[in-house]
């Protein structure tokens, strides 16, 4: 079994310019789908452990906050399955992203912060961020001109 990828690009031949992130809808459906399942995943952990993931951040009375964003991150993921090749969908996640990113960075400045795990958060924020920006540029570009 192969994995789907997105190609780095292909020849537009109506202007001679390279058009980035090109991808099957299939391809695009698989991206929709894992992205689902990332933010279904990270959603559960959030919400049912929100008071833990709080503590290992060492920002232990912002439990509220950490299920608050899982519900967000649930709410997206049953977007993505719903249309995963939505551009909106990813660019909701992206928007998600920035918010955590906001989130982690405020406790860093916390008395009790665990500076490690959070840039460990960060890292991992950061991340999805860039694959949720390649995968929202994608579909963008399938809803502007069709499957690559």
């Amino acid at each position: 079994m192969t994995l789907p990828q997105l190609s780095p690009g292909s020849d537009d031949r109506d202007n001679g310019m390279t058009r980035p992130f090109t991808a099957s809808a299939e391809t695009l459906d698989t991206v929709g789908y894992g992205l689902a399942a990332l933010s279904i995943g990270l959603g559960l952990a959030e919400l049912l452990a929100g008071k833990s993931v709080a503590r290992r951040l060492g920002v232990p009375r912002h439990s509220r906050i950490v299920r608050a964003f899982g519900v967000r991150e649930l709410v997206s993921g049953a977007a993505l399955i719903a249309r995963p090749r939505a551009s909106r969908n990813a660019w909701g996640r992206i928007a998600g992203d920035a918010l955590d990113l906001a989130a982690l960075a405020a406790a860093l400045s916390a008395p009790s912060a665990r500076k490690r795990v959070i840039w460990g958060g960060i890292a991992f924020v950061g991340t999805a961020l860039i694959a949720d920006a390649i995968a929202g540029a994608a579909m963008r570009r399938e809803e502007r001109h069709g499957a690559g």
